[in-house]
This record gives C-alpha cells, structure tokens and sequence, in this order.
C-alpha cells in the first residue's frame, strides 16, 4: 500500500512496465489533446477499464499523460 500512495502522490514521470500477453490489451483507451501550457498535443489516458491488467497494476489513471510506449515517444 506505501507502494501505491508513492505513485497516487508523484509529480512527475515514472516509468511503468506492464507485462501482458501478445495480442491482449492491457485496458486503457487513450485520447489525444492539445496541453493548456505549451499548446502541443499530447496522449492522455481516456479511460481504465475496470478489472484489466492496467487497473490491477494500480498505477495508471484517467488523465495520466503517456510520454512513450516501447521506447517510441510521443514528443
């Protein structure tokens, strides 16, 4: 639980590896919106499905901001 209080109370990137399956989701839908400050777009997590490998993992939430997946970024 100390754990889960450390990435709820962060303020800045973490790095988060989710290990799944080839061909299963992990459950997170993404949107795309342009940020307030630099008027850049940016990848945002939409939604966490309920029960899915990235709501159990307890460490990504609606709003979450995705700076890269695999090592692509997305700046």
């Amino acid at each position: 639980y100390i754990f889960l209080d450390s990435i709820k109370n962060s303020n800045g990137p973490l790095l988060i590896e989710i290990e799944k399956s080839p061909g299963s989701s992990i459950g997170i839908k993404l949107t795309q919106a342009k940020s307030p400050i630099t008027n850049k777009n940016q990848i945002l997590v939409e939604s966490v499905k309920q029960a899915s490998i990235a709501d159990r993992c307890g460490a990504i939430y609606v709003g979450d901001q995705i700076l890269s997946i695999d090592d692509i970024s997305f700046e």
